[in-house]
């Protein structure tokens, strides 16, 4: 059987539509987001499937960072009267700063986990 060529392109172009906000929201967390997510992959590949309740004391640390880290950014914008901004430089260092605030448990989790250190 032949490839119909069109619809492998609609096909990419669906595929491309439906990643496009994961890709939005990748953007703004590259700086603590990517040592994350590098961590998590690599893990994976060496130390196979791990269990979900594993590191949920780091998993709720994260939450609490991320909480923190978000309620401190509104009462600075609410007390400066600023304004959220997508499209701005300094909003989106302020989530790159809250996403590396907010990861820092869990990359310390995956890299005593690789490195073995809980045992």
């Amino acid at each position: 059987m032949s490839e119909n060529k069109g619809l492998t392109i609609v096909g990419y172009i669906l595929i491309a539509i439906l990643l496009s906000p994961i890709i939005a929201v990748l953007l703004y967390l590259i700086l603590g987001g990517l040592i994350f997510y590098i961590l998590a992959i690599y893990n994976r590949v060496k130390n196979g499937k791990s269990d979900i309740k594993e590191g949920k004391d780091y998993k709720t640390a994260s939450s609490l960072f991320f909480l923190v880290a978000i309620i401190i950014t509104f009462f600075v914008y609410r007390g400066n009267n600023l304004t959220f901004n997508v499209f701005s430089w300094r909003d989106f260092f302020v989530c790159q700063l809250i996403a590396f605030i907010g990861f820092i448990p869990l990359v310390i989790y995956y890299y005593r986990k690789i490195k073995h250190l809980d045992k």
